[in-house]
């Protein structure tokens, strides 16, 4: 579902009826000078019960970042959490309501 090159991302949990992930992707080139660069996207992805990918988002940055990238996900009191790396030098948790995860991936 991507022409760029998947990474890694989050383990994959149970939401709802489904299982869901955040992957990251990332689109490498050449910078001016010559060295390597590229920009990282997340999509989430979502699994039915017998693990038949029903859907996958477009990709999406989280902070507007070149690098960045999912690495966990789990569900926490009514919330979704998402670890996430930033500028390969500062780590953050985002809080989200699992209403817009919905509404991101079309449930």
């Amino acid at each position: 579902f991507s022409s760029k090159d998947p990474r890694g991302g989050s383990q994959i949990i149970p939401f709802d009826d489904h299982y869901i992930a955040l992957t990251h992707e990332v689109d490498l080139f050449k910078s001016e000078v010559g060295r390597k660069d590229g920009v990282y996207r997340h999509r989430f992805v979502v699994w039915d019960k017998d693990w038949k990918v029903v859907r996958y988002t477009n990709d999406f940055s989280l902070m507007n970042g070149h690098t960045e990238f999912c690495c966990g996900i789990c569900n926490y009191k009514g919330k979704v959490l998402i670890t996430f790396g930033f500028q390969d030098n500062a780590a953050y948790i985002l809080e989200v309501n699992p209403d817009t995860i919905r509404r991101i991936v079309g449930l």
